[in-house]
């Protein structure tokens, strides 16, 4: 479910969002009668896409490893490496972090005026710091509770439908647990805040490659379940193709509904091939 996750949201999310901010024309698209290019910002667009896949390039290692027979899975070699480049790749999440939040702030309210005029809502401020913070904790815990009621009852109609393992991880419940995400990606893009839209596209997958998959492994010492990031070579390798794709789509800081179309259309392909996929292991 987690590299379902990421392919979730970089290629149905990002895509949804692409082709909605493509098909929505502005104040001038709609005076010039033709749509123009989506811009967002070039630097967050390219800082998360890289760290995308430098996150997927961890994940092809052991499988790779594992292909030409120099380890095996829950070895004691692939225990190290697994644990050492997730121990790289928290570092260079907070390195991202600090990036973003301090040297180079700036670069990341760049655009943040920008837009087409068109959207004149101002954003009002109608709580705390402190008071987001404790709604913030309350409502997570809460959709945390929801989300394994929803995860158990769909895996139950799933196997009642005999519907894969497969398919239901890698498909059914990154859709479903990420519904909130997807709305959200959606309306931002509706409303031409392409930048708020990529950071909960792109920037949620990061967050899920960066740092939640080697959080995991590292969480499975102390409680000893021992952990890898070898998720098979099937599934790290349409994960590679993902982020690549991803990655060529977001360099150029521009986008279109065509971008978006050539996204969601990688991701039925996806999907499609899952439906037959039966995991070896």
């Amino acid at each position: 479910s987690l590299l379902g996750s990421i392919l979730s949201n970089t290629l149905l999310v990002l895509g949804c969002a692409c082709l909605t901010a493509g098909l929505k024309p502005s104040q001038e698209e709609a005076t010039r009668g033709s749509l123009i290019q989506v811009r967002f910002n070039l630097v967050a667009a390219k800082s998360n896409a890289t760290l995308l896949m430098i996150s997927v390039l961890s994940l092809c290692v052991p499988a790779m490893l594992q292909m030409v027979g120099q380890i095996e899975q829950l070895g004691s070699e692939d225990l190290v490496i697994s644990r050492g480049m997730s121990i790289m790749l928290l570092l260079l999440y907070c390195m991202y972090i600090h990036f973003q939040l301090n040297t180079h702030r700036f670069l990341f309210e760049a655009d943040n005026d920008d837009d087409d005029g068109d959207d004149d809502d101002d954003d009002d401020v109608h709580l705390s710091l402190t008071g987001a913070l404790i709604w913030l904790t309350v409502v997570t815990v809460l959709i945390a509770i929801l989300s394994e009621m929803l995860t158990g009852a769909i895996e139950d109609a799933a196997k009642s439908m005999g519907l894969g393992a497969a398919f239901v991880g890698f498909v059914i419940l990154p859709i479903v647990g990420n519904a909130a995400e997807h709305s959200t990606a959606i309306v931002m893009a509706y409303k031409n805040k392409m930048d708020l839209a990529l950071g909960v596209a792109l920037g949620s997958s990061t967050q899920i490659a960066l740092f939640v998959i080697p959080l995991m492994v590292l969480l499975g010492i102390p409680l000893g379940q021992p952990l890898d990031m070898m998720f098979g070579v099937f599934e790290t390798a349409v994960t590679f193709f993902a982020a690549l794709i991803v990655f060529m789509t977001a360099i150029d800081g521009e986008t279109n509904w065509l971008e978006g179309a050539m996204l969601l259309t990688t991701y039925c392909i996806i999907c499609f091939a899952f439906f037959f996929y039966q995991p070896t292991r």
